[in-house]
């Protein structure tokens, strides 16, 4: 028979996932011919930290006793938006490209401050 998981539990194990897309990032970063092109491995590392710290603003947000919490998975899911743009605008400058994705430049900027 499965057992079913405590909140608090559930929340812990999240918690522990983002650590761990976070320190996966990091290492990925710091060693950057792990998958022997640079390219690839940076990529994997945004992705991986821009999942830890939504997945980390998403499960501290749960840690509220209130019902509307405390605005930490705005906070994750806004700099996680973010990140995607800033990389977005670092490997792909292009005039059109900017216009399609600056209002996910407001969402972000929005979901950040709130």
């Amino acid at each position: 028979m499965k057992v079913e998981k405590s909140i608090k539990e559930k929340v812990q194990s999240g918690i522990v996932l983002a650590l761990a897309f976070l320190c996966s990032s990091m290492i990925l970063y710091i060693f950057p011919t792990y998958f022997h092109l640079e390219i690839i491995t940076y990529t994997i590392s945004i992705l991986f930290a821009i999942i830890g710290i939504s997945g980390l603003g998403i499960e501290l947000n749960k840690l509220s006793s209130s019902p509307k919490g405390i605005g930490l998975d705005n906070l994750g899911i806004g700099l996680g938006l973010l990140a995607i743009l800033i990389i977005l605008f670092y490997y792909f400058n292009i005039w059109w490209v900017n216009l399609l994705v600056f209002p996910l430049l407001l969402f972000s900027i929005y979901g950040t401050i709130l």
